[in-house]
Order: C-alpha cells, then sequence, then structure tokens
C-alpha cells in the first residue's frame, strides 16, 4: 500500500486509485483497488468469508479487486465470484441459519420425535462462519 494520489473535485479531495473521498487529504494508506461501503458494491465482489460460505476458495495467485474499510475492523478485502472454485462440489447447498425454511438439523429433529434414517443432507448452514453439514 502506498499513499493516496489525490485530485480536486467539488471541494473534496479524491484519490484517483482508490476512488474515496475526503474533506481534507487523508494521511492513510491507499489500498491500491477500488474502495467500496458494504451496501454499495458490485454484486460479484466477496469477502473470503462471504466466499467460504458459498463453498468456495480462491483460485491460486488471485488478487483483490476492491476493498471495505471498517473502523472496527480494518481492510475488507472483496474477489471476484469468477475468480473462485467449488471447494467441495458435493456440499448440498448452503443457507444462512436464519433462513433455512423448513430444514432442521439432526438435533432439531430428535427433539421432535423424528428419526433422520437413511435421509440425505438436503443443504448445510452458515453459523458464526463455521459450516454445519446437518441440515435434513
Amino acid at each position: 500500500m502506498k499513499k493516496h494520489n489525490f485530485i480536486k473535485e467539488d471541494k473534496l479531495w479524491k484519490c484517483t486509485v482508490c476512488g474515496w473521498k475526503w474533506t481534507s487529504k487523508s494521511k492513510t494508506i491507499c489500498p491500491e483497488v477500488t474502495r467500496y461501503n458494504w451496501e454499495e458494491r458490485p454484486e460479484n465482489l466477496k469477502t473470503k468469508i462471504e466466499l467460504e460460505r458459498l463453498n468456495l476458495n480462491l483460485k491460486e495467485d488471485t488478487t483483490s479487486q476492491g476493498v471495505i474499510f471498517s473502523m472496527t475492523g480494518g481492510f475488507y478485502w472483496l474477489y471476484r465470484l469468477e475468480d473462485s472454485e467449488k471447494v467441495n462440489p458435493n456440499l448440498p447447498p448452503i443457507y444462512s441459519w436464519d433462513n433455512r425454511n423448513s430444514l432442521k438439523t439432526p438435533g432439531e429433529l430428535r427433539k421432535l420425535g423424528l428419526e433422520i434414517g437413511n435421509a440425505k443432507p438436503k443443504g448445510t448452514a452458515s453459523v458464526w462462519d463455521k459450516i454445519l453439514s446437518e441440515l435434513i
């Protein structure tokens, strides 16, 4: 990372590299890729954690295509979905814990008095950045 390359634009200082704007010249370092907000980024750019939740790993020699800066977490580097590949092609679809519809874990089924038998998992759920692969 290096210093920002500033130009004056509409009473603000804008870095021509990362695109971020300030009211005065920032002394922070430039991430050397486009900087985004969480809400305003291309749909195909994901963090490593988001890729893992999708059962994806980065391909070798992949470089970041963007970044989100958080005051509490620092830099969250963003990568293109196209630069990733499936980790486990046999893993069922991954759901967020809150959006898993009627899918239940084996423990939840046992509490309902139901048996799993030879049923194959219909999905997995992402919980606190870990994958549970036991939804039925």
